[in-house]
């Protein structure tokens, strides 16, 4: 999947991992980031994750405000490759 990912009102320095959660349950702290980030800062990166059995895991290193937003599903069968799909907001961590 391709996942907009961003991070703001950080309360300290730190990085955010995506990927599948079996990756996740494997290996708790991840030793990769793809978004890293100081206090204070609002940053974004695209980040390209394998789902594995389906599910997305987010984990962050530090409490910050979290925006992920899926951009493409990625699938071999299509031939283009990308697959279109409906925005929806899954979850909101600032309520």
């Amino acid at each position: 999947a391709a996942l907009s990912i961003t991070v703001s009102d950080a309360k300290g320095p730190g990085f955010v991992w995506a990927g599948a959660c079996d990756d996740l349950a494997a290996e708790p702290t991840p030793k990769t980031s793809n978004l890293n980030y100081v206090a204070g800062q609002t940053v974004s990166n695209l980040a390209l994750v394998g789902l594995g059995g389906g599910d997305v895991c987010i984990f962050t290193l530090a409490s910050a405000q979290l925006i992920v937003d899926v951009q493409a599903e990625l699938v071999a069968e299509h031939d283009l490759g990308l697959v279109a799909i409906t925005p929806a907001r899954v979850h909101d961590s600032r309520l």
